[in-house]
């Protein structure tokens, strides 16, 4: 039987600990370490370090806790100290997210010319989001040169 996790004071965590335990806190009933491994699939042992020792987590668990919950990409990886506001990492639907946005706020076209370049955005968003399937890449065999 796994012993209880024992949480430390939220200050004491580093920033990406303090970003991940807030989400586990806010969850009803609350989440501990055992249950965000078994969310995510990545091993008890690993997420347990996080919180015991700070230790940084690798960007391939980041990205899969992006995918397990809400956290984005950005937020996750600026915590764990990989990136920064001024250079932003986004998931893709993040990042279409973020085109939106800027494209709402944007004040320096015109009404006929933001209507357009909204629903231009709109349909080529749903095309890439709904059509974006992982393909495997085909291995090919190298053949050896034939000599001349």
């Amino acid at each position: 039987m796994m012993a209880t996790f024992r949480w430390k004071a939220l200050q004491e965590y580093s920033a990406f600990g303090q970003l991940l335990a807030n989400f586990m806190w806010e969850q009803r009933p609350p989440l501990n370490p055992a249950q965000i491994s078994d969310l995510t699939g990545i091993e008890y042992l690993t997420v347990y370090r996080w919180f015991a020792n700070n230790a940084a987590p690798d960007p391939a668990h980041l990205i899969r806790l992006a995918q397990c919950t809400p956290l984005t990409v950005h937020a996750l990886f600026v915590a764990a100290g990989y990136g920064s506001d001024a250079f932003p990492l986004f998931s893709i639907a993040d990042a279409w997210e973020y085109l939106y946005a800027q494209v709402m706020a944007a004040t320096s076209i015109g009404f006929e010319e933001h209507a357009i370049a909204l629903r231009v955005l709109q349909t080529v968003r749903k095309e890439a989001l709904t059509q974006r399937q992982p393909s495997a890449v085909a291995q090919t065999a190298i053949e050896p040169a034939e000599d001349e």
